[in-house]
């Protein structure tokens, strides 16, 4: 362990400063131009978000391994630290629950008392409407079954087979991408 973390007053890790967001802003920034360049046919659009991407996945990789490294070798994550995760990772997931919840608000808000705007009826006029049965019920199906797939691996990582968990990951992976792909 590091001499300042033996000595200091409280359990906490406070973080050294670090050049890794700068790198993810100037990956992001590249990633997000490149896109918007791309989607306007301007050919150098693509190599300016291929650019982006690698500098986002090299900087992801080093950052992670740093944050491995103090978790694992130097020892900082303490008890404390490892529960402010856990309640960061709750207000992350409660965060999210609340976008999705005002994603249906306005969709039910606008289904079932449409404006003047839409003409008063819903769907609006001139819409094109996505069956359910079509792409949203399979992409759904392919969510359902990569939580299964999850679970699993982790089921063998509970229980200390690492082929089982290297499988379930695998198939996850695989559905990531198949989802990714519709």
């Amino acid at each position: 362990m590091d001499n300042n973390y033996k000595e200091s007053k409280h359990l906490f890790h406070v973080l050294e400063p670090s050049l890794w967001p700068f790198f993810i802003a100037i990956g992001l920034f590249f990633f997000v131009t490149g896109l918007a360049f791309s989607m306007h046919y301007i050919i150098t659009g693509y190599y300016i978000l291929l650019l982006g991407f690698i500098i986002l996945i090299i900087t992801s990789i080093f950052w992670f391994f740093d944050i491995s490294r103090e978790a694992v070798i130097i020892g900082y994550h303490s008890r404390i630290v490892r529960k402010g995760f856990q309640i960061g990772f709750i207000f992350f997931i409660t965060s999210e629950i609340m976008l999705f919840f005002g994603f249906f608000w306005a969709f039910f808000h606008s289904a079932l008392s449409p404006s003047i705007e839409f003409g008063s009826v819903w769907p609006p006029l001139g819409l094109n409407i996505i069956t359910v049965f079509d792409f949203p019920f399979f992409n759904t199906f392919i969510l359902i079954i990569s939580g299964f797939s999850v679970t699993w691996a982790h089921r063998g990582l509970s229980l200390g087979s690492y082929k089982i968990a290297i499988d379930g990951l695998i198939i996850t992976i695989f559905l990531g991408f198949f989802f990714l792909f519709f």
